[in-house]
């Protein structure tokens, strides 16, 4: 057993909470999907919120729990929240400002369909020459705002015409596309 003032070192390099939050409330889920928690501390009215020093005293929390990571949008992302690789990219760096003192970087979840709902793309096959252009200017523009802000995930499991599977590709192919 520990003694209070001992040091514990983590035993994994990425140490990663995921947030389900969404910026809007969803008429069933919520604010935050299925609403275990209330509603969320990064989120208010259909935006970031103004005031995010909740947020701060949230990330030395988890700094003093050992988290280095910390993804704050809902991994079901809708189109409000695919807008935060876009327009919302300034909202997303005063969130990631939060984090920084602590060691904590932010990453956003990303949808698949990101070529379809932010590039008005067809399709979102994650090898079409489109796709790439369209999912490397994304990336180019985040990167130029704040290249910080490189962190991106995916949902796992995906249904619909957004996934990769639906253009007989795998998950690695469709992860690939997005990674930074």
């Amino acid at each position: 057993d520990a003694l209070p003032g001992s040091r514990h070192v983590p035993a994994h390099a990425l140490r990663m909470l995921d947030h389900w939050d969404n910026i809007d409330v969803h008429p069933v889920m919520g604010q935050v999907e299925r609403g275990y928690a209330g509603g969320s501390i990064f989120y208010a009215d259909g935006t970031v919120r103004d005031d995010l020093s909740r947020v701060g005293a949230y990330a030395r929390l988890l700094a003093a729990s050992g988290i280095n990571r910390v993804s704050v949008n809902n991994v079901n992302v809708h189109r409000t929240e695919a807008l935060l690789l876009t327009e919302g990219l300034g909202d997303v760096a005063r969130i990631a400002e939060q984090f920084r003192p602590w060691g904590i970087r932010v990453h956003l979840a990303v949808s698949f369909a990101a070529p379809m709902t932010l590039g008005g793309l067809p399709t979102c096959d994650p090898l079409g020459p489109r796709c790439r252009r369209v999912v490397a200017g994304r990336r180019e523009r985040r990167l130029r705002r704040d290249p910080r802000l490189r962190r991106v995930r995916r949902q796992g499991r995906l249904r619909g015409p957004a996934r990769p599977f639906a253009y007989g590709r795998d998950h690695a192919d469709g992860a690939n596309v997005l990674a930074p």
